[in-house]
């Protein structure tokens, strides 16, 4: 049976410091040298996510953005992009706006990838803003008026959960998009609020690799609620031990913590290499 083995990133594949551990990354390597078919599905985009996962031998294509885009790391290409309606991203502005709160907004346009903000009006958008021109060298677009913006693919909004609690509400409510709440892997006072096209989920785009690429059999890991949908398209889906507790309550198994390789461990184990 063709099978494909799918795994979250932050908090399941990468280590306690947000990367690939040697142990990680010579054994998925040793699988994909025999035949394992191995990739990813992340709240990345494609300016960090392959700098970090760039020691794997990875060939197939990878899941960014939750499911927003469907990307091949070899080629540098965009393979498939669910675009947020233009009325739902005018709504979406606006709530943001009604709120007073600030976003990163994510466009493809001919293969490239552009970050808008209106004002890193928080520690928190300041400090992503700075890591990623720093660490990844991204490039940030300040436009006043985000609505304008064409072929919106995603946002990304992260502040405290007391911030972004009524936002969420108003957000849920519009029935064009996918709203993701969630815990930072790393900094549990921050929470995530991710907007894309209702399509747009992990488990739309791990679809893809059955329809398209003819894989049988798709065997899942995560931690956080954002892998919800993947774990629902997955015929397995092993959570770490360090996921939230609903994850845990659904996975076919549970695995030990991200910290302890636990996922190349785990195929290693189902493949018998």
């Amino acid at each position: 049976m063709k099978t494909l083995y799918i795994s979250d990133l932050d908090g399941t594949l990468l280590n306690e410091k947000s990367e690939v551990s040697t142990e990680c990354e010579k054994i998925l390597n040793r699988l994909i040298e025999n035949g394992v078919s191995f990739t990813y599905s992340t709240a990345r985009t494609s300016a960090s996510a392959p700098v970090l996962t760039q020691k794997i031998n990875i060939s197939l294509p990878v899941v960014l953005m939750n499911g927003a885009a469907i990307y091949d790391s070899l080629k540098s290409e965009y393979l498939k992009v669910y675009a947020i309606d233009e009325e739902a991203l005018k709504k979406v502005v606006s709530l943001l706006y009604k709120h007073n709160i600030d976003c990163f907004l994510f466009s493809i346009e001919n293969n490239t990838l552009n970050t808008y903000y209106r004002e890193l009006s928080s520690e928190y958008m300041q400090d992503f803003h700075d890591e990623r021109v720093t660490k990844f060298n991204k490039i940030f677009i300040r436009r006043e008026d985000l609505s304008e913006v064409k072929n919106v693919v995603y946002l990304s909004i992260f502040n405290k959960k007391s911030a972004l609690k009524e936002l969420y509400k108003a957000l849920k409510i519009l029935p064009e998009i996918e709203v993701v709440f969630y815990r930072d892997t790393y900094n549990h006072e921050l929470y995530y609020l991710e907007i894309a096209s209702k399509m747009a989920t992990k488990g739309n785009a791990a679809e893809y690799f059955r329809e398209v690429l003819g894989f049988e059999k798709l065997v899942g890991f995560g931690d956080n609620s954002n892998d919800i949908s993947l774990l629902m398209a997955c015929d397995e889906f092993y959570a770490v031990e360090n996921a939230k507790e609903k994850l845990l309550e659904l996975a076919t198994g549970i695995i030990p913590p991200n910290i302890c390789d636990s996922v190349p461990k785990k195929i290693k184990e189902l493949t018998n290499l």
